[in-house]
């Protein structure tokens, strides 16, 4: 088909189908990234000229890790009313029993103390209840009414 003289071509094999053609007779086909005859010429996938919308990943809002941040650590303390952060957490590993004293308060004032760390020591609320080595997580609330009272507390 194509053994005959034409200026400015010249003698070429389709690559799919093997028949020989002018070279200006045969067309790029980006699948096979070779140039093929009109008979096996494929257009492009409208999907190849999709841009790709870039994902943004980044989430809206954290929360602290409180083992990181207000971590109080292997420690007894004393929580003071007013003054004191109203989430207590202890993240560390408790290596001796310890103990949370509460100071002041004024009616309606909250405490709740979050137990993430371990360790088979016990850790006292004011002397209303012991969080024990938890599972995963332990928390007590406490809330003042002329005294510091027991809410809520629970050792998972």
């Amino acid at each position: 088909m194509g053994d005959y003289y034409k200026k400015g071509s010249w003698n070429a094999i389709c690559a799919l189908c093997g028949l020989e053609f002018k070279s200006d007779q045969l067309r790029w086909n980006s699948q096979i990234n070779d140039y093929v005859c009109k008979d096996d010429w494929e257009t492009r996938h409208p999907q190849e000229r999709i841009k790709a919308v870039k994902d943004d990943q980044s989430v809206s809002w954290v929360r602290n890790d409180p083992t990181d941040v207000n971590d109080r650590g292997d420690n007894s303390i004393t929580l003071v009313s007013g003054t004191d952060d109203m989430n207590v957490f202890f993240g560390t590993d408790l290596t001796q029993n310890r103990t949370i004293a509460i100071s002041g308060g004024e009616n309606g004032n909250v405490f709740q103390i979050n137990r993430t760390g371990h360790g088979d020591y016990t850790l006292d609320v004011g002397g209303l209840v012991s969080l024990t080595n938890p599972i995963s997580f332990a928390y007590a609330k406490v809330e003042y009414n002329g005294s510091w009272v027991l809410k809520d507390y629970v050792i998972f």
